[in-house]
Parts: structure tokens; sequence; C-alpha cells
């Protein structure tokens, strides 16, 4: 099964579970980063994209702060949902991968928020994400940790190799919830291999940070956080 169709079937049970406040994870951490950063940015910025929006939550919250916003996923389910669920005037969704569209503008903030470790072929991909971003632009990124998220989701065994990338298949869960029948995908990288990237494509790295929410149980740091400008 392709990630598009892992995330079309499990897109409502997730879209349903976060609307429910039970992602403690996206609640705590990763929505309020995001947000209060395009915030702190607003001034500058007139046109963001959300690149893997997924059902669009973070994508419409980010579209309360005054600025125009697409949210791109190739999980058609979910920009179908993204689309019932979510409406604002400067928002809109799109159904589509980065190399299928042809903006007549470029982006002055892009997200990828929880969706380049689920990419294949990130060279390319993240290569046309950069095409797409004005100069002096910037990218918010907010990844699993590749150093903590294979303990968290127990793929630590005999196989596993740090330093090499791999695709991982598991049940889905987050810190509430375990979505039983329903298993997706993602590529484990090392840490390296992101500054790599972005060294490649010429990015200026603004700050990284590892995050944490203090309400977690486990002693280590789930996510890391880039922040670059082109």
């Amino acid at each position: 099964m392709s990630i598009e169709e892992e995330w079309n079937r499990i897109a409502h049970a997730r879209l349903i579970d976060r609307l429910n406040g039970n992602d403690t994870s996206y609640n705590d951490v990763l929505l309020p980063k995001m947000c209060n950063r395009v915030s702190e940015l607003k001034d500058s910025t007139i046109n963001i994209l959300d690149f893997g929006c997924g059902t669009g939550e973070l994508t419409y919250e980010i579209s309360k702060i005054g600025k125009n916003i697409c949210g791109l996923d190739i999980s058609k389910h979910s920009i179908e949902l993204a689309r019932k669920y979510f409406e604002n005037e400067n928002l809109y969704f799109v159904d589509k991968s980065l190399f299928e569209t042809n903006f007549s503008f470029k982006f002055d903030i892009i997200i990828a928020n929880m969706s380049l470790m689920d990419i294949d072929n990130i060279e390319i991909n993240f290569s046309e994400i950069c095409r797409n971003l004005t100069v002096g632009g910037k990218i918010l990124i907010i990844i699993t940790h590749p150093a903590f998220w294979p303990i968290y989701w127990n793929y630590c065994d005999d196989n596993f190799s740090y330093i090499q990338e791999k695709k991982i298949t598991k049940t889905y869960k987050t810190s509430n919830t375990v979505f039983e029948g329903f298993k997706t995908s993602h590529y484990h990288r090392p840490i390296s291999a992101y500054f790599n990237l972005f060294k490649e494509n010429k990015l200026k790295l603004l700050d990284v940070q590892e995050l944490r929410n203090s309400k977690d149980k486990h002693w280590y740091p789930r996510f890391m956080y880039f922040e670059l400008e082109k």
C-alpha cells in the first residue's frame, strides 16, 4: 500500500481524534510552535504554503492569522475532509503533489509540519519546495526526532541502523490513541541527512530546537524544529 493510500484510510479517524482534543502533542507542541512563529513573521508575509497539510487543522488555524494560505496534500480524502471541515476566505486546499502544481507566484513561508519524514525521494521533493520559495523566504519544519522516534515507535532492533535510511511501517499511534487496524509509513533518516539536505539547497539555518511536551511521560524529546531561509 502506498503512503497516499495509508493516509486516505486513516484520514477521517485521525481528524476526529484531533477535533476531540486527544492529540496532546499536536495541541501542546506542534500547533502552538507553528502558529506562534508564523504570527511573529506575519508583517513580512503574504503567501503561505502548508506542505503535506493532511486534513487541514493547522492550515485553518494559521489562516486565522490573516494571510493567504494554501494547504497541499497528495491524500485526496484528506483534502476532501479539509474542505468539508475548514473554511476561511484566505484559505484554500489543493489535492496534488508540488510537482503537479504550477503556482503563478512564490511563497513567503513554506510549512512542513510532520511531513518530510513521510516523503520518498526527499532530495527531489525538497528541491521543489525550495523552488517555490521567495528569496529571503522561510521554511518552517517539524519532524519526528530521528534519534528518539525509533525508541518511541519501538523499531530499535538488530535490523535497525541509525545512520541508514529505512522505510518503517507500524500501527499508527499518538500519545493517547492507538489506531488499531491503521498502519502508516515514514522514512527514518539520521539528523545529518537533513543538515546535508539544507546545505545542498544553499539554505541558511536560522534555528534548531528539540521539542518536548512538558506533560510528556517520556524523558526524551520526540520532535525537532528547523527554521531555514533562502
